[in-house]
């Protein structure tokens, strides 16, 4: 709840604004012909009018001056499809101007700053006044609309670190209404699809009852890069099977001398710069390299969103079901397991039959199968995954399959606590006991591909 402020605090507030505006008038930062209100306004159509004015004496001569505007307006960004808040999506072959969602507008004056977040339409309005035109800026700190989730796009250094959140500034612009639309041109371009990306995840969530990923993620975005995309979730769960490595990486990275120990101060803040979500914008331009249109190269970015978020979804499954520390042993062992692989043979999944690989079948599996079936419902678009049929990829058909036989997404969810085919098949037939047709179905669907030979 919003308290109300003081008469005193109301005072001097106003005197400070009246203060303010008369020194922009006497400095001559004021140019408005002060005895026109409406020189104070903006007339064209659509155009908000200041909120008041005030009367005041300068050397015995009196003034009128506008007080409040509120700047707003609509920002927009180059794509290929609109989704409303009920996940429902009007898709276009060619691109068009697409609402930049949840995303920080920030401005500032010589006197004031404030930020206002744009809505699912791009909208935005600043809920604090100004006089002068403001700087406007964009910050890539996003939020959903009932802010239960938030992100920050963060600029990166070394192995993902994320340094601060990333912006874009679109310099001194009207303090009444102001519109933008960033094309594929900008430098930010990258920043402004990644997070509508985010923000369309948390619709189709919310929309086929599945869960939603932790409550803030730090995300490393590399937007001129091309590279793998990983989920470690660093920020949201307590990783304790790859601390040595970490340390390890840390001490040879930054220390020096002959040194065996990270300074425990540098050390923590590097911890704390470590990423939950590690994106590549780069891949989009790789992929156009390889022969793809830029509206297929952009699905397949958001495909790889979507599989991320699918696994930050699975950790906040796990911590709802069994709590933050079985949670955090969850997650370890898995981001332990590839790390593992990933030292020994440069490919973060190893095989079937390597340690732990029931639940990096588990995992991985599911986050195919959401960034496959995502992609197709919502984009109209068969992700290039989809052909791959090496292990763990092909996992992704085990849930395809058992959701054409009548498993809910909700319920092959919530059975994604576990770390092998016999524990996850175990819960989804408790969950089905009462049909035993689909009961045989599961039983035979995960035998299939726990027996699967390569």
């Amino acid at each position: 709840m919003q308290k109300a402020k003081s008469v005193a605090g109301q005072n001097n507030n106003e005197a400070l604004r009246v203060l303010q505006t008369v020194s922009l008038y006497l400095t001559g930062n004021m140019e408005q012909d002060i005895n026109d209100k409406d020189t104070y306004t903006n007339n064209t159509s659509g155009m908000q009018k200041a909120r008041s004015y005030i009367t005041v004496k300068v050397f015995g001569k009196t003034i009128t001056l506008a007080t409040f505007y509120f700047p707003s307006g609509t920002l927009k960004v180059k794509g290929y499809h609109t989704m409303n808040e009920n996940g429902v999506v009007t898709s276009s072959s060619t691109a068009i101007d697409v609402p930049l969602k949840g995303v920080k507008m920030h401005f500032l004056t010589w006197f004031y700053w404030g930020h206002t977040y744009t809505d699912e339409n791009g909208y935005y309005q600043a809920s604090e006044s100004y006089l002068l035109d403001p700087i406007h800026t964009i910050y890539f700190s996003g939020r959903t609309k009932n802010q239960q989730n938030s992100w920050d796009l963060d600029r990166v250094w070394l192995w993902g670190s994320c340094l601060w959140v990333q912006k874009h500034c679109l310099g001194e612009q009207s303090k009444d209404v102001y519109n933008a639309t960033i094309d594929v041109t900008s430098d930010a371009w990258d920043a402004c699809i990644t997070n509508n990306a985010f923000y369309e995840y948390m619709t189709i969530c919310d929309k086929e009852g599945l869960t939603r990923p932790p409550s803030h993620l730090q995300v490393a975005l590399r937007v001129n890069l091309s590279g793998s995309s990983s989920a470690p979730l660093f920020q949201n769960h307590t990783n304790t099977f790859t601390t040595s490595v970490l340390a390890g990486f840390f001490t040879s990275t930054f220390i020096t001398g002959g040194s065996t120990a990270p300074a425990t101060v540098v050390y923590i803040a590097f911890l704390n710069s470590l990423p939950d979500i590690l994106l590549s914008a780069g891949n989009i331009e790789e992929y156009q390299n390889y022969g793809y249109s830029r509206k297929s190269s952009l699905n397949e970015y958001y495909s790889t969103i979507w599989h991320e978020l699918s696994h930050s979804s699975n950790l906040q499954r796990v911590i709802s079901e069994k709590g933050y520390w079985t949670a955090s042993d969850f997650w370890s062992q898995m981001i332990g397991t590839e790390v593992g692989h990933s030292v020994a043979s440069g490919h973060p999944y190893g095989a079937k039959g390597d340690t732990n690989w029931q639940q990096v079948a588990l995992c991985e599996g599911w986050a195919y199968y959401r960034g496959w079936q995502m992609a197709r419902n919502y984009l109209n678009y068969t992700p290039n995954s989809s052909y791959e049929s090496s292990f763990p990829y092909d996992y992704q058909d085990m849930f395809n399959e058992l959701f054409i036989k009548g498993c809910s997404l909700t319920n092959m969810e919530k059975c994604l606590t576990v770390k092998t085919l016999a524990e996850y098949k175990s819960l989804l037939t408790n969950i089905y006991s009462f049909d035993a047709v689909k009961v045989t179905n599961i039983n035979v669907i995960v035998n299939k591909y726990y027996n699967k030979t390569y």
